[in-house]
């Protein structure tokens, strides 16, 4: 079974690098449904296989939150704000992408090297999904839109919960509990803070924040 696991992390890759490919919001915020909806099978998968019931719950939580409540809400926080940023990115795309690949690049190299993880036929999971927390981090910093922060924030998100699920077959429920609250909450203040900065400056490019220095 560690082969299906292995190509579901290297299919979360892949979406990592098609979300730093991307250039509208709505993209951003299908890309991430498409990796949530990929992490939840696999959960969903490994709980039919240890036959734990945690891992049922875990996968039931994340299909209704990742794959349909997040996404919804994130739609309809972007349809209410104004768009008026002509590039969303610091850097080109072309520049990001093989940034993105380089960071895949080093993680395997890191991980491969040490013998432990090595023995235990992990290398492969591993590296791909702590590459997915770094690309989640450059995705968050090369975005000027406030909701490209948030995509990158829950991508961070979604990168350390497929090390920990495919990696050591998942956490107690209490502490993946713990983690969608927070998560949760986070995206409710983070789209607070997007109405805000739309109310103040008629757009979402945070950018203009610095505007706000006296």
């Amino acid at each position: 079974m560690n082969s299906i696991y292995d190509m579901f992390s290297m299919i979360i890759l892949l979406s990592g690098i098609v979300l730093i490919a991307n250039k509208r919001s709505l993209s951003y915020i299908r890309t991430f449904q498409v990796q949530s909806l990929v992490i939840t099978i696999g959960a969903l998968i490994m709980a039919a296989e240890t036959q734990h019931l945690e891992l049922l719950i875990v996968g039931c939580l994340m299909l209704f939150l990742k794959v349909i409540y997040i996404p919804k809400y994130l739609r309809r926080t972007y349809n209410k704000v104004t768009h008026e940023i002509h590039k969303d990115f610091y850097l080109n795309i072309p520049i990001l992408s093989f940034i993105a690949c380089l960071l895949v690049v080093i993680c395997y190299i890191s991980i491969y090297q040490i013998p432990l993880i090595s023995a235990k036929g992990v290398v492969t999971p591993l590296s791909c999904n702590l590459a997915i927390v770094l690309i989640g981090l450059l995705f968050m910093i090369s975005r000027k839109d406030a909701l490209g922060h948030i995509i990158g924030f829950l991508v961070i998100e979604n990168g350390l919960f497929s090390t920990a699920l495919f990696t050591t077959r998942g956490m107690p429920l209490i502490v993946d509990l713990g983690i969608f609250i927070d998560l949760l909450t986070a995206i409710i203040i983070m789209s607070m803070i997007i109405f805000q900065i739309d109310t103040k400056f008629q757009s979402t490019d945070t950018d203009k924040l610095h505007n706000l220095r006296g």
